[in-house]
């Protein structure tokens, strides 16, 4: 299964329109992907994959409200350790209300906190009286508002439904407690309103979910790119302009706007790879989500710590599948090994869980 993409990319990379930036993708891609294969035969690693991540993400939430409360000495303190055309964006993003945090970008910081999120949501319902634990979550949610990001808002909502949703289904309980559940979403709502006088960041979050009248400026740009994209992928139908070449064919098509990318995974695949190669990809990133949802119904009684590290790891990739609605984390590097890691680790219960079948 997992020769597939990785011979089609070499294979989109031979007929790329920009061949060097295509082949250097695909190596990485390949290295990525072959790490995780080898990483989903063990699990001595979990624990200190996901511990990491914890204390890396509570860094960034800590930072990020940190310069947002104390911005002069943050840009004295940490600005030096980036170089000056990074230290120009941060700026920019600053300017705006945004903050970065540990990071030159607002997406490399919101991404890194919603994972850490993922971690402390998923333990909700398990941790009874833990003041330290709410707190946690109210700072990375008040973090993450910082960001300004509203697709990483978004998917983190639509995750954390769905893996409540699994919660439910699976243990059977009464819709008596959803009800409960719905009232604590609602009262950290009603907290939000009553503490946003006290945190502006809040209000021009809520500013920037209003739809305006143009409806490009309220997409931030993204539905000129798209339709340029799509009209690539028209001129292009099978196998696409070639992977990761995106941005550098928009910016010439629109004009040298310096664009990233697409900011949508699903268009971007259609322009890059066609309709065979986002067919393939498509194929093997649902297949992993459906092994993973069908491997967490099968342990879901039996040891808590294995529910525990498989919900994350569906929170993750539903994260990361909406968050391909309108980012890209599919060619930003960091993004990508962090969905193969987490996707490695239903993969070893998968085995293990073969594995036993056949020993019994």
């Amino acid at each position: 299964m997992i020769l597939f993409p990785i011979i089609y990319l070499f294979f989109s990379s031979f007929i790329s329109q920009g061949k060097y930036i295509s082949f250097r993708y695909t190596i990485f891609f390949t290295v990525f992907i072959l790490l995780a294969l080898i990483l989903s035969k063990f699990d001595n690693w979990h624990n200190t994959f996901i511990n990491s991540i914890m204390f890396i993400s509570y860094i960034f939430v800590i930072v990020t409200i940190f310069a947002y409360f104390f911005n002069d000495i943050y840009i004295k303190i940490f600005f030096n350790l980036f170089s000056n055309e990074s230290k120009i964006v941060m700026k920019r993003f600053m300017r705006n209300g945004a903050q970065v945090g540990l990071t030159n970008q607002t997406a490399n910081n919101g991404f890194l906190i919603s994972i850490g999120l993922s971690l402390l949501l998923a333990k909700i319902g398990k941790q009874k009286g833990k003041i330290f634990f709410y707190l946690s979550i109210l700072l990375y949610i008040l973090a993450l508002l910082m960001t300004l990001k509203r697709s990483f808002i978004i998917a983190n909502i639509i995750a954390f439904l769905f893996v409540y949703y699994i919660e439910y289904k699976f243990s059977g309980k009464k819709i008596k407690k959803m009800f409960l559940f719905i009232f604590g979403i609602s009262l950290l709502i009603i907290i939000l309103l009553i503490i946003q006088s006290f945190f502006p960041i809040i209000n021009v979050m809520l500013e920037r979910f209003t739809l305006s009248s143009n409806l490009n400026n309220f997409s931030s740009g993204r539905f000129s790119i798209y339709s340029s994209a799509i009209q690539l992928f028209k001129e292009n139908p099978v196998f696409g302009t070639g992977i990761n070449t995106g941005a550098f064919i928009l910016d010439n098509r629109l004009g040298g706007w310096k664009i990233q990318q697409v900011h949508n995974v699903y268009i971007q695949l259609l322009m890059e790879l066609g309709l065979i190669g986002t067919f393939i990809f498509l194929f093997v990133m649902i297949l992993v989500f459906l092994k993973s949802y069908k491997i967490l119904k099968k342990y879901y009684f039996v040891e808590k710590e294995i529910v525990y590290k498989l919900k994350v790891s569906i929170y993750v990739q539903t994260f990361w599948l909406i968050y391909c609605f309108f980012g890209n984390p599919f060619t930003t590097y960091t993004f990508l090994v962090t969905y193969f890691l987490f996707s490695a680790i239903p993969m070893y219960y998968i085995y293990r869980f073969n594995e036993e079948i056949i020993n019994v």
